[in-house]
């Protein structure tokens, strides 16, 4: 058994003619037809019923119809994963990212891409920090943008993204040049549903809070309109809002406090040319951006927040994907 024989039978099935199911394929009618008989002799068993109403498959045919698909996607696959491994430009990246990061960072990296590798397909989902995660360890998508510690992932280190304090602008602490950490605790505090949420409170954490909890709300836009109605406070890291509404001011918080962020990829096993190209554009694209003032309302001090995350593994500049990411 041949897989020509078994996309000649699934094109058949799909299409219900050989007329279609040969131009499907870029192939002549009796080579379909040829196919699926040479198919049938070696079952021993008729597959399509040929009439005028077209082809048909029979109660054998219906039984294989669907192993005879996944030997059809498994050896596209198999193509998918050579053509990737040959050249490392062709094909398509699973990429996954959470709407924080995905504004500034990801038109960047697509845009160098177009001129680097223009047969490398993005395909773009998008998800929380601990969805992106699974994914990756599923293999689900190829790379992903997560907060760190990701113990159990390859991670590539691309920036540190300081969090902020959000208050009404007539709130006596727009006033300060920055607030303790600590008083959070102090005022109603909105929480952001989704990829921010266990970032926030984590930092918070860091400094020995646990916050009480006001509002949780899943639209980022609604919860800055509530800091401007006066209903409580919020903090979010600086790249999740790159303009802050009339009404609500950014300020700095003391202990600084800070997310890690980084490109994740699953471990074992080496990783295709395309991730390597993909994730040493991306390495480049945030290097290259202008460093983000620390507070969108406010102008960036001297020796502001963001810096470069910290030595770790990839951190590195190598001159090359595969020399950058060789822990991978």
């Amino acid at each position: 058994m041949k897989i020509s024989q078994c996309s000649a039978l699934v094109a058949a099935s799909d299409s219900g003619s050989f007329t279609m199911a040969a131009r499907r394929l870029g192939i002549s009618q009796s080579a379909v037809s040829h196919a699926i008989a040479a198919m049938e002799a070696d079952l021993g068993c008729a597959l399509l019923e040929r009439g005028r109403g077209g082809a048909r498959l029979t109660d054998a045919g219906r039984a294989v119809i669907d192993h005879a698909r996944a030997v059809v996607t498994q050896a596209e696959q198999i193509r998918r994963a050579a053509r990737l491994a040959r050249d490392g430009t062709d094909g398509t990246i699973r990429f996954a990212t959470s709407q924080s990061f995905t504004s500034g960072f990801l038109p960047r990296v697509i845009d160098v891409l177009r001129v680097e590798a223009p047969r490398l397909r993005v395909e773009l989902s998008e998800g929380t920090d601990q969805q992106i995660a699974r994914w990756l360890r599923q293999r689900t998508v190829d790379v992903g943008v997560v907060t760190m510690p990701k113990t159990d992932l390859s991670t590539v280190p691309l920036w540190r993204d300081e969090f902020q304090l959000l208050v009404p602008t007539s709130h006596q602490l727009a006033a300060l040049d920055a607030v303790d950490t600590r008083a959070v605790a102090e005022h109603p505090l909105l929480l952001p549903v989704g990829a921010v949420e266990p970032s926030v409170r984590a930092a918070l954490r860091l400094v020995g809070l646990e916050p009480t909890v006001s509002y949780r709300m899943n639209d980022l836009n609604g919860l800055l309109a509530m800091v401007a109605a006066g209903l409580g406070i919020a903090i979010l890291p600086a790249r999740a809002v790159s303009s802050l509404p009339a009404g609500v001011s950014g300020v700095s918080l003391t202990p600084a406090v800070y997310r890690e962020v980084a490109l994740g990829v699953p471990t074992g096993g080496r990783q295709s040319r395309s991730t390597l190209t993909f994730v040493d554009v991306a390495h480049r694209v945030v290097r290259q951006l202008e460093r983000p003032p620390s507070s969108p309302s406010r102008p960036r001090q001297p020796g502001g927040s963001e810096r470069p995350a910290p030595p770790g593994r990839c951190s590195q500049r190598p001159s090359s994907p595969d020399a950058r990411c060789q822990a991978l």
